[in-house]
């Protein structure tokens, strides 16, 4: 093979085509002449070059996975608390609230009153969305602003029905099993909206004896 134009050896390796030069300086006509006789030349070459755009290709997709997660993210709490904010600015205190008995009787819809709220088992539920029904005038509002859970089984509005501590006493299994139907229908309905629990009341699984829940 005739070389022209200055050149050095620097390594020597066997290729396909028997032995590859690899030089670090030389002209155009010589580089030309070795891919013609040692085709692995180039290959070397092309080879060295194209690792570099391939790593930087990776890093920007890699870059462009972490922003959009982190985009995504950022938006999906901004979502949260913008609902949470608009939900509980519908009510004088944070949900969940603990009520007492006086304070609950303050949401029965009297005196022009927009939110009406009730108890059933110490769960207390916004029922302002159905006011034909537990307003002043609704055929439900014996139930409003107070917790008659009692009187969802047994029709009884005498003031110890209200009691917590002796709303259950005496029912039965089966009553009290309606009971629990009917809140599991204000949990259901979209229209009402759990709010808070009422003082006095033991949260949890339903006792033997029925006093609490």
């Amino acid at each position: 093979v005739e070389l022209r134009g200055s050149f050095e050896i620097i390594a020597t390796h066997k290729g396909r085509s028997g032995i590859t030069l690899r030089l670090i300086m030389g002209d155009a006509e010589t580089d030309s002449i070795l891919r013609n006789r040692f085709p692995d030349h180039g290959q070397v070459h092309d080879q060295d070059k194209a690792k570099p755009s391939r790593r930087k290709r990776a890093s920007c997709f890699g870059s462009l996975a972490i922003s959009s997660i982190a985009a995504t993210f950022t938006v999906a709490i901004f979502i949260i608390v913008l609902y949470k904010g608009r939900s509980d600015s519908r009510y004088p205190w944070p949900t969940p609230h603990l009520f007492t008995r006086e304070e609950l009787s303050q949401y029965d819809g009297s005196n022009g009153g927009k939110l009406i709220l009730l108890s059933i088992l110490g769960h207390v539920y916004d029922v302002s969305a159905a006011p034909q029904f537990y307003g002043p005038e609704g055929s439900y509002r014996f139930f409003s602003g107070k917790d008659a859970s009692r009187s969802f089984v047994d029709g009884c509005f005498r003031d110890e029905c209200f009691d917590p501590e002796k709303s259950l006493s005496g029912m039965t299994e089966k009553e009290i099993e309606s009971l629990q139907e009917w809140k599991e229908f204000y949990d259901k309905d979209s229209k009402y909206v759990f709010v808070g629990t009422l003082s006095g009341w033991e949260m949890g699984q339903i006792a033997k004896d029925g006093t609490s829940i």
